[in-house]
């Protein structure tokens, strides 16, 4: 079972999730009365046991002895957190880098096909100065076609969006 803060908000038989849950981020002497076990106790696995030694000695005795177990293992709390923090956030600027080389390439291709639309529409843009369009109205002419475009691609790329989401929530009961 579960460790809970008594502040925590209790409506019917669901915990409210609030400030008072997360008072404290780690057990020691003063705040040790203040936690309680929900459940019959008796059932409950032992899975995990606090420590508290008395000294340092203690301390770095308890870790020798548990440093030769194959199926115990002492392990500080805060210590863990920060390493799985850290993996976290290495993780988090792995994806930022990916995210910004996806934008600055697609970036570039948009270019690229704008770029090769303009070549490829070379005669007819000609045609048009012939007859008579100055360089603004052909400007605008093409500026409006390019932003038809990306309103048609923000528009599909939303639709998508919004499905695909509306699908991760029905398959993971959210």
């Amino acid at each position: 079972d579960e460790i809970v803060n008594p502040d925590a908000r209790i409506e019917g038989e669901n915990l409210e999730a609030t400030a008072a849950i997360f008072l404290f981020t780690e057990f020691n002497e003063s705040n040790l009365d203040t936690f309680h076990m929900h459940g019959d106790k008796g059932e409950a696995p032992l899975s995990a046991v606090l420590v508290f030694p008395r000294d340092q000695r203690a301390h770095d005795q308890l870790l020798g002895d548990f440093a030769l177990e194959d199926t115990l293992q002492a392990v500080r709390p805060t210590d863990v957190l920060r390493t799985v923090l850290a993996i976290v956030l290495r993780v988090r600027e792995g994806l930022t880098v990916y995210f910004v080389t996806v934008a600055v390439s697609t970036a570039a291709f948009f270019g690229l096909i704008i770029s090769l639309s303009l070549r490829l529409r070379k005669r007819e843009l000609a045609l048009m100065r012939r007859i008579g369009c100055n360089r603004s109205a052909i400007a605008t002419i093409v500026s409006a076609e390019i932003g038809l475009v990306v309103l048609g691609a923000l528009i599909l790329t939303s639709a998508l969006t919004w499905a695909g989401l509306a699908v991760l929530r029905t398959q993971l009961g959210l």
